[in-house]
């Protein structure tokens, strides 16, 4: 996803700005590893890193999501 966008970035910049979408393309590039884990787990759990670092990735997601939102009433 972080391809699609960094690729796209013109378009993602002048909807939910620059700074953000750098910020989201950083973001999503730190879950590549623990969606790799998931996927590929073979039935074996996730590390108790893991999961901590996954929900902190959330959590700085839901943050941009909600800046994005406040933002783009704005304009």
């Amino acid at each position: 996803m972080q391809k699609i966008i960094k690729k796209k970035n013109v378009i993602f910049s002048s909807f939910i700005g620059k700074t953000e979408t750098e910020d989201l393309v950083k973001k999503l590039k730190n879950l590549i590893p623990i969606r790799n884990a998931i996927m590929h787990s073979k039935g074996q759990y996730l590390s108790a890193e893991t999961i901590s670092r996954l929900k902190e990735s959330c959590f700085e997601l839901q943050k941009i999501i909600v800046k994005v939102r406040k933002g783009a009433f704005q304009k």
